[in-house]
């Protein structure tokens, strides 16, 4: 209950946004734009056509068939008559036939509606498989979207330093010139400012990936994309769901998967048992053929009319097999729920500890930041009184700045928790 409340408070104080911004506009583009997602789509269809395959054979089926045999010898026989013998052939030595024949399948026991019932039950578990991916999708282009802000602010920060650094230089070496100070702080100030602008190259390159990873993932140019002004202290995604646990469950595109398999797996086992149920097919055929006595030679109409039934014998316990390897899966699926849940049961500690650990630093950051300004103020005083120097006051502005980005890497570990949060609850905020 204490970790539902903790939540309840981060989302009173992270997620009260009702319109869509630029967020939501970048999270669809991306959506829209990813192919992976199109080729998913597109798959779906198969099934579909999977669906109307089956159930064509449920609709009459017409053949056309035309063939011509040649046969030696025939049977024939010799009739003795009075005064006359007469030779009777039983079979033209050229046979014609020509027909159209129709076929329907009256009755299969509900072999077919079962099959077209377990395609539609995949084709409910991709769409689970779609969703899962475009939640992955989502979140990582807001993971993106906020680490490309915390860099920006991380750069202007680490500029601020170098600035102080290079004021500090001044400062040292007219101390020097005066004899108030020594070469050796003029040597390490220029070593923290050398190490400041490697810092800030590594910076500047890193700002650089997350603009092209977030515009191939968009298909577009992703410099102007997010605002320069975005906050790092809430995370610009609405969220009403009560428990983080109860969401994960409810919304978690892998169980959904795996509960549709679980009910793939029930109707594999429904279509074992009546494989082995038999076909009724009604068979018609009109055609020309000869053959016919006692002119076996011309062509003649004919007609064929039938049912047929279809019983199958033996087929080795196939229907059994199958029936118990769709149990054994099943039980297996169950262990899978649950070791899914387990895992979601996990994540969501890990990532709530995160949370309440970075909002703890969050707030120590805050009484640093007082401390460094208060040490700054005083600062200037002694300044004013003769009593520091400036170079003790660009160490103070320092130690400010300082403070600062711990505070701006705390507040982005926060978000980062909170975005790992909402992705485990299947939150769909675009």
């Amino acid at each position: 209950m204490k970790k539902i409340a903790f939540f309840l408070f981060i989302s009173q104080a992270s997620f009260a946004q009702d319109k869509p911004n630029n967020l939501v506009a970048v999270v669809r583009q991306a959506l829209e734009y990813s192919p992976r997602i199109k080729e998913q789509q597109l798959l779906i269809n198969t099934g579909e056509i999977r669906k109307q395959i089956l159930e064509s054979n449920q609709k009459a089926q017409i053949f056309g068939e035309a063939s011509y045999t040649r046969l030696d010898p025939v049977a024939k026989a010799i009739i003795p008559l009075p005064g006359n013998e007469r030779e009777l052939q039983f079979q033209p030595n050229n046979n014609y036939n020509t027909n159209v024949s129709v076929s329907y399948l009256l009755y299969d026991w509900g072999k077919t509606k079962a099959n077209v019932e377990r395609i539609l039950l995949e084709m409910k578990q991709q769409q689970h498989a779609i969703s899962g991916q475009k939640v992955a999708l989502a979140y990582q282009v807001v993971s993106l979207y906020y680490g490309i802000a915390f860099l920006r602010k991380s750069i202007r920060i680490q500029e601020e330093l170098i600035a102080l650094l290079a004021e500090n230089g001044k400062i040292i070496s007219k101390r020097i010139l005066q004899g108030d100070d020594l070469n050796i702080n003029a040597i390490q100030n220029e070593v923290r400012g050398k190490n400041g602008q490697s810092r800030l190259i590594d910076l500047q390159s890193q700002l650089e990936r997350q603009y092209l990873f977030l515009g191939n993932l968009i298909g577009t140019d992703a410099h102007n994309l997010v605002a320069e002004n975005l906050a790092l202290d809430k995370l610009d995604i609405k969220n009403e769901a009560e428990s983080p646990y109860t969401s994960a469950f409810e919304n978690n595109s892998e169980l959904k998967s795996l509960k549709d398999k679980e009910n793939i797996l029930i109707k594999d086992v429904a279509l074992a048992n009546i494989n082995g149920l038999p076909n009724l097919s009604a068979l018609g055929a009109v055609g020309l053929r000869n053959g016919f006595q006692p002119d076996i030679n011309p062509l003649r109409f004919n007609t064929l009319l039938g049912i047929k039934l279809t019983v199958p014998i033996y087929v080795g316990k196939k229907g059994m097999y199958q029936a118990n390897l769709a149990k054994a899966q099943s039980e297996a699926n169950k262990e899978a729920i649950l070791t899914v849940k387990q895992q979601i049961n996990r994540e969501i500690d890990f990532v709530l500890n995160d949370l309440k650990a970075a909002n703890q630093k969050i707030e120590l950051s805050k009484g640093n930041i007082y401390q460094a300004e208060a040490a700054m103020k005083l600062t200037k005083v002694r300044l004013e009184n003769g009593v520091n120097t400036p170079l003790e006051l660009q160490q103070a502005e320092m130690a400010i700045e300082d403070a600062k980005f711990g505070q701006l890497q705390y507040q982005y570990q926060a978000i980062m928790a909170n975005i790992e949060l909402n992705k485990l609850m299947g939150n769909w905020f675009w």
